[in-house]
């Protein structure tokens, strides 16, 4: 994909050295959780920006390479324990990362509305774009997967609350989303970022929960006004988050019944 990127075409070559490269980050990959210490966090970063849309998505390009040094960066700063490592978003390396013990996901791409069903764009091998469909990804996560490893997935991609539930009910601790019709510049979604892995993964005097992390890091970029109202369209979704909406469900069906029997009975 990197090579693909530059705007000139692939030699045979170059397709083979790319292919081999591949492999050796799936390898590495591999080895990195089967070796992982119990101390030990694999963050994985996924990025797409499709090469190739279709016609009635109009997608600009994410700024992949620059939010990834961004991470990089940070997360060497100021974590001990953490081994980052990226990868192009297909369905393939989504499944992968799932499977096999990857604890902490940030996924950077598009999140787009289909008749009313929210749906991640991701990249096919060849790098065109893949519609991957809310029913798509509740299979993907759950196909052969008896238990979810995942404790962190953050979904930077706009209209994807929807996507995020999904992580969630499949057991994933906490899932940081965009709200179902908002949109985040990457400007705003790396800042976000930046300051929410900084308070996260910070020296032990100094770490916060994954909500306080949450929190401070809104805050922070609240008080940039060109970022302000941008600040409420973030969201975290974790057990808490899903018990107080079925509680809410529950209170407002016990409602119902109440104005139903007092209509009944008048």
């Amino acid at each position: 994909k990197k090579l693909a990127r530059t705007g000139r075409s692939r030699t045979a070559l170059e397709e083979g050295i790319e292919e081999k490269e591949e492999n050796e980050k799936i390898k590495s990959n591999s080895d990195l959780v089967n070796n992982q210490s119990s101390d030990t966090i694999l963050f994985t970063y996924l990025y797409s920006s499709p090469l190739v849309c279709n016609s009635i998505f109009d997608l600009r390009p994410i700024h992949f390479i620059e939010e990834k040094d961004m991470l990089t960066q940070e997360l060497t700063r100021i974590a001990n324990g953490v081994v980052f490592n990226s990868m192009p978003a297909t369905n393939k390396n989504l499944k992968r990362i799932v499977d096999e013990g990857c604890r902490c996901l940030h996924l950077s791409g598009h999140g787009v509305k289909i008749e009313e069903e929210s749906c991640l764009v991701l990249e096919h091998e060849e790098g065109s774009a893949n519609l991957l469909t809310s029913e798509q990804l509740n299979t993907l996560i759950h196909a052969g997967n008896s238990s979810m490893k995942l404790d962190l997935v953050f979904l930077s991609a706009c209209k994807s609350s929807a996507l995020g539930e999904i992580f969630v009910r499949a057991g994933v601790k906490h899932v940081v989303t965009v709200t179902h019709d908002g949109e985040v510049q990457d400007s705003v979604a790396r800042k976000f970022a930046c300051e929410f892995y900084h308070w996260l993964f910070a020296p032990q005097a100094n770490k916060k929960t994954v909500r306080e992390s949450f929190d401070i890091a809104i805050q922070r970029i609240a008080t940039d006004m060109d970022f302000r109202t941008q600040s409420s369209r973030l969201l975290l979704k974790d057990n808490y988050y899903l018990r107080m909406k079925n509680m809410m469900i529950i209170y407002f069906i016990i409602e119902l019944n109440v104005i139903l029997w007092i209509f009944l009975l008048l």
